[in-house]
């Protein structure tokens, strides 16, 4: 898959590809939204990674460019350990959650689930272009799958991470002793 951003001006904009089923799909749209996708066809004698190139040459020179990881900011999810009852509930729930965060942000431009520990707490690192916007869509996910009920969001600042996510709880800091940006790979 590639991902190019143009987050200059408005609207911010994302551009990915990827190879399905022998043609080549193209998602886009502004930062946030669900975007458009089109399906685009290898032409005879040409593979699906040529036209890849091409469409991406294009897109880059439309203005659009890679944003490595150490550029994202980082939005956290976490539950805590009393939430679970048994084990297969945190694995169930891992699945899900981790599922839901990335087509909550995947499919709007927004970035990635990157990392997911449970020692203590169940928690879950995105990498996001975007945190206002990405609480939102991973809040709206979350609420649709019933999964929100027990969870805090919470967003990286400068002198950790910062809840922003039940109303009662913001500005708290979040426990994130295992996720310090070393320890992320980044």
């Amino acid at each position: 898959m590639v991902k190019l951003y143009r987050l200059e001006g408005r609207p911010r904009l994302y551009w990915e590809a990827w190879e399905e089923d022998g043609s080549l799909v193209i998602h886009r749209g502004p930062l946030g939204e669900r975007g458009s996708v089109a399906r685009v066809a290898a032409p005879n004698g040409d593979t699906v990674s040529e036209v890849l190139d091409r469409e991406m040459q294009r897109a880059i020179a439309d203005g659009y460019v890679p944003v490595r990881d150490e550029e994202h900011l980082r939005v956290m999810v976490q539950y805590p350990p009393e939430r679970f009852a048994a084990p297969q509930e945190v694995e169930a729930t891992w699945d899900r959650v981790e599922r839901t965060i990335n087509e909550s942000l995947g499919w709007t431009g927004l970035g990635r689930c990157q990392l997911v520990d449970f020692s203590s707490e169940l928690t879950f690192i995105a990498l996001v272009l975007d945190q206002q916007l990405a609480v939102q869509a991973i809040r709206e996910g979350l609420q649709r799958g019933g999964q929100l009920d027990g969870s805090a969001l919470a967003v990286e600042r400068e002198e950790g991470f910062q809840v922003v996510w039940p109303p009662q709880w913001a500005g708290e800091s979040c426990n994130t002793s295992k996720f310090t940006t070393s320890e992320l790979g980044l």
